[in-house]
């Protein structure tokens, strides 16, 4: 009886060790969508359109850290928080507020 109990107890363990935890399909959404909005930060060419970016990734990570959203959701998942260390290293580089500040001096001595 003890050696079929512990057969079954280790086929519990290894089982249950071989078994990958699932990501839910919302963070696989929610890790797209940061790596979107950085490239959209990347790639934007104006004030007008940086800014939209920008205040379109506050207000989604906004949503997605409330606590009725199940707040920080993301940060147990690797792929996820990477995205938005990413996504934040990126919003607060040099490389960033540079073109920034290159895309104000530019709108500030237009003709429009």
């Amino acid at each position: 009886m003890k050696a079929l109990a512990t057969i079954l107890l280790t086929m519990l363990v290894l089982g249950g060790c071989s078994i990958e935890e699932k990501v839910p399909e919302s963070i696989i959404e929610m890790t797209n969508q940061l790596i979107q909005f950085k490239s959209q930060l990347v790639e934007c060419d104006s004030l007008k359109s940086c800014e939209t970016v920008a205040t379109d990734m506050s207000s989604y990570i906004i949503e997605v850290n409330h606590p009725d959203n199940d707040g920080q959701l993301c940060n147990k998942h690797a792929k996820c928080y990477e995205a938005v260390v990413d996504l934040t290293q990126y919003s607060f580089s040099e490389e960033y507020i540079d073109k920034l500040t290159s895309l104000l001096d530019k709108s500030l001595f237009s003709d429009d």
